[in-house]
């Protein structure tokens, strides 16, 4: 009965982690192609742009746990809370980062003053 309890719970684990994948793993993400130049002719050149963006927060608190030695290099333009909490405990073990925060009209720079001195700011032109 127990081992029959067991695989039902896992069986009922199983589906609902499938259900939650397939619905939340494309929210947050986004995708865009686009050619370099809008008109060409035979013999131009042109490249092929391609964007993806992941607008949620994915770095874990595990993922910072590396050795004192690493240099972390954190390139995003979400600055939540949660992320800055993860840049001063960097700060407090003394572990080397820089954070590049792409910026543009409606993206500014806005972390707590003691994370600016590891903060480089991206200008993109849009």
């Amino acid at each position: 009965m127990n081992l029959l309890m067991a695989l039902l719970g896992t069986l009922m684990l199983y589906g609902l982690q499938n259900y939650a994948y397939k619905r939340l793993w494309s929210k947050g993400l986004k995708v865009d192609l686009r050619f370099s130049k809008e008109a060409v002719i035979e013999g131009d050149e042109v490249s092929l742009i391609e964007t993806i963006s992941n607008h949620k927060l994915i770095i874990q608190k595990k993922l910072m746990d590396t050795t004192a030695n690493d240099y972390l290099i954190v390139i995003s333009y979400n600055q939540k809370e949660e992320l800055q909490q993860l840049m001063l405990d960097q700060i407090r073990v003394k572990r080397e980062f820089t954070w590049v925060i792409p910026t543009n009209k409606d993206i500014k720079v806005r972390v707590s003053e003691e994370i600016l001195d590891h903060i480089i700011e991206w200008e993109l032109n849009e």
